[in-house]
């Protein structure tokens, strides 16, 4: 009897495995932004950079479009 339920708790445990393992994020991981210092003070100037240019990038395009 012993023998049946060591048996039932490997394959339900490996069920439960296989289970969480497929709940992982697909594709490249991004790293966490910086939280102090002056890293995160160059990461900030530099999102507020990438934002402006595509705040800008947008606007031309809809201005070719309206052309």
């Amino acid at each position: 009897m012993s023998k049946v339920k060591s048996i039932t708790k490997i394959v339900a445990i490996l069920c439960g495995f296989a289970f969480v393992s497929a709940c992982g994020v697909q594709g490249d991981l991004k790293p966490a932004p910086p939280m102090w210092g002056p890293a995160k003070k160059e990461y900030e100037e530099k999102k507020a950079k990438d934002a402006q240019l595509e705040k800008q990038k947008a606007e031309e395009e809809a201005n070719q479009k309206s052309n």
